[in-house]
């Protein structure tokens, strides 16, 4: 029996099960990590005064007015009077209303990531390595999907085992499967499973980057994942084991007697579902309890281990229902390589202990930081 079959993955997102957008057959849409985050998008640019202009660009985006031209040179113009910051982007959206040739290949290349972070005033220069992850990813990915769109699958498989990310998610199986299709829709299962490795490969480079920043040489993040040797244990539950050793704590009792009864927290509950996984964790609730430990600061890692569990539920709740439509087909093989997670692992717990600690390697050595066991980090001395 597989060793996921008692793991409970929860839904991390409000409402019935959905599927997920993507940005393209690799990445998810930004939308899916905004909110995971607990941010949507536009609260984003809520938070940047810019909620009406965003909104109004999400409009012009599917209009057929015949003012649309007219109006989308306004919404270009507001935006730069209001933040020049954007001004280097918003000159080639301009140049390439007007058909210039060299601002609508740049744009044409451009990814969703690139799309927003630009849009946000983010250079490459500033991002953090799991965003610039995710604008390189990105390009492939939108490179990936004009091979497929043409039917060129040769080329498509050729693209991937050339790039320096995408070959380290192919396998024998997966390359033949490429290779022998007709049509890319034959490969939507397989590259669902390959879009949850490069998730994957995303949370590997934000625990690489945090742990610089908390001045670790081992994982942040890497315990939260399920395994054979806690089994049946959700990244919920892992996590509360995380924050009764952060506290020093037993259990959701003595955590409990510690916080006022006006802090809002008037149920123990709370924290018993949380020990047990079957209650998402919230920032609110980790705050007030930060808050009575005194251990209540921005850079606080519970933080980020908190937003990690949402991950990987959504990994886990992704994998296991795609399991689920390939067990119960008439033809299974249409679903190929589900119900086996990527590289044909048989449960998330084997899939997640092989290729987190290779995703982790990868992007230490693509960031330069060495090896998992030093004792002291570059810039971290005294």
């Amino acid at each position: 029996m597989a060793v996921s079959s008692t793991l409970t993955f929860l839904n991390p997102f409000e409402g019935p099960p959905v599927p997920l957008k993507l940005a393209g057959v690799l990445t998810f849409d930004p939308e899916v990590h905004f909110k995971l985050s607990g941010t949507p998008l536009p609260a984003i640019f809520a938070r940047e005064g810019l909620l009406s202009w965003y909104r109004r660009g999400v409009r012009l985006m599917t209009s057929t007015a015949p003012n649309r031209e007219r109006r989308a040179q306004m919404w270009m113009d507001e935006l730069a009077a209001r933040s020049p910051e954007y001004s280097d982007y918003l000159s080639d959206l301009q140049l390439a209303s007007g058909g210039e040739s060299h601002a609508l290949a740049r744009l044409g290349q451009m990814t969703v990531f690139e799309a927003i972070n630009r849009a946000r005033g983010l250079q490459r220069a500033d991002l953090k390595p799991h965003q610039g992850y995710l604008e390189d990813v990105g390009a492939a990915d939108l490179a990936l999907v004009r091979r497929l769109e043409t039917g060129d699958m040769a080329g498509a498989l050729a693209h991937m085992a050339a790039h320096p990310i995408l070959h380290h998610l192919l396998w024998p199986g997966a390359e033949d499967a490429i290779r022998k299709a007709s049509h890319v829709n034959e490969l939507i299962p397989l590259f669902g499973a390959m879009a949850l490795d490069v998730h994957l490969g995303w949370m590997a480079a934000w625990d690489v980057d945090r742990a610089r920043e908390q001045c670790r040489s081992s994982s942040c993040l890497e315990m939260l994942l399920p395994s054979a040797h806690r089994p049946g244990r959700n990244p919920t539950s892992l996590f509360f084991d995380e924050l009764k050793q952060r506290l020093g704590a037993n259990g959701a009792t003595e955590i409990f007697n510690r916080i006022p009864a006006e802090s809002g927290l008037d149920d123990i509950s709370t924290l018993d579902r949380w020990s047990n996984g079957t209650r998402l964790p919230d920032v609110e609730t980790l705050k007030v309890i930060l808050g009575e430990y005194g251990l209540n600061q921005p850079d606080e890692l519970l933080y980020a281990q908190l937003g990690c569990t949402r991950h990987i539920h959504m990994l886990g709740h992704c994998a296991q229902r795609l399991q689920a439509r390939a067990r119960e087909s008439a033809r299974p093989q249409l679903f190929w390589p589900w119900p086996a997670y990527p590289f044909e692992f048989p449960d998330f717990e084997s899939w997640a202990s092989n290729r987190y600690p290779f995703w982790l390697n990868f992007h230490r050595s693509r960031n330069g930081d060495g090896t998992a066991d030093r004792s002291i980090l570059p810039g971290c001395e005294g």
